[in-house]
């Protein structure tokens, strides 16, 4: 298991009623993804409820893929997903959807229907159950909601600056798109991009406006230049197929320019893919100040027997340490 070090501070909102402190306070969060996807996972999920609540942790982030892809996305998964969130209290849960509970619910028949679902409708449903409001013991970090796509919130703790924004993996919504009308479905996902794009402006001008000296991004797609991507491409519609467009490259661009522009530390996390590493290695010439960590939790066995990915859920700390400030591991594999 790995470790790295990256430089993060903070400092208390200055608009809010709270005292500011001078004092550099370590803040330790748990990112969850990519589970639970079978029993082993969910027992390693019991273990996690009961070790985030003896660590008295201000939140978990979830990043998304609460269910396997290869699953159908009955109300089983949904109710089993909801019942997690509650066995956390009273931490609250920041959640972003993954792909495998909407993008990817298209491979599959309804039961209720016989018909396959339409992956618009699923992401409906995911936004009534687990976007409705903020989470149940949110208020003290003055959670709030975009109300363009709810599913985007925003919170302070501390001195850093949090948000997450629905990014998922299929580019984004825009590929395999197998039973909806290809138009309604481009309209869709230029909606998504847009209120991400705005989200990300807006909360990151919060973040100046409050002094923040870091800010901290979670989404599910793992966003980065890899084979089989056409980063020189942006995509502009959907299909039923793979597409040779890059659905991640104005998201990418925009938190570059708008980390360059904060000039503080800024860590974008994702899960959806194996590696397990906090890097600056993103998309080629990104701000100096950009980390990108891949959660754990993307793991198992390949077609060929092959183990892939560290099951696990990740802790990360920001000490404001200025040599060593930040430390990531593995909460139950950690050596």
């Amino acid at each position: 298991m790995k470790r790295f070090a990256l430089t993060l501070v903070a400092v208390l909102s200055a608009s809010c009623a709270l005292p500011v402190s001078t004092d550099k306070q370590d803040v330790t969060f748990l990112v969850v993804g990519d589970m639970p996807y079978n029993a082993s996972d969910e027992r390693l999920l019991a273990k996690t409820v009961q070790w985030s609540q003896a660590q008295q942790l201000p939140f978990v982030i979830h990043v998304g893929d609460y269910k396997s892809g290869g699953k159908p996305c009955t109300q089983k998964y949904d109710d089993d997903f909801a019942q997690l969130l509650e066995d956390f209290a009273p931490v609250p849960v920041f959640y972003t959807p993954g792909d495998n509970e909407w993008t990817d619910c298209d491979r599959f028949e309804n039961p209720t229907t016989g018909e396959k679902y339409s992956e618009l409708q699923r992401l409906d449903e995911v936004r009534r159950r687990f976007a409705a409001h903020t989470p149940n013991g949110s208020a003290a970090l003055m959670a709030e909601q975009q109300q363009a796509m709810p599913e985007n919130m925003a919170w302070q703790y501390q001195q850093v600056h949090f948000m997450t924004v629905h990014v998922s993996g299929t580019n984004n919504g825009r590929d395999h798109v197998a039973v909806d009308d290809l138009a309604v479905a481009a309209d869709a996902a230029a909606a998504r991009e847009q209120a991400a794009l705005a989200w990300i402006e807006q909360q990151f001008a919060q973040a100046k406006a409050t002094q923040a000296e870091a800010v901290v991004l979670a989404m599910q797609a793992d966003m980065t230049v890899h084979d089989g991507f056409h980063e020189q491409i942006p995509c502009t519609t959907v299909a039923r197929g793979n597409q040779q467009c890059d659905a991640y490259r104005v998201i990418r661009v925009a938190i570059a320019q708008q980390a360059l522009a904060f000039a503080k530390p800024v860590l974008l996390i994702h899960g959806d893919t194996p590696e397990f590493e906090l890097t600056q290695t993103f998309a080629g010439n990104e701000a100096p100040n950009l980390w990108r960590l891949n959660a754990a939790g993307d793991a198992g066995v390949n077609a060929f027997g092959v183990a892939y990915g560290v099951q696990d859920v990740t802790q990360v700390t920001f000490t404001g340490d200025p040599s060593q400030p930040f430390e990531m591991k593995g909460v139950f594999n950690s050596n």
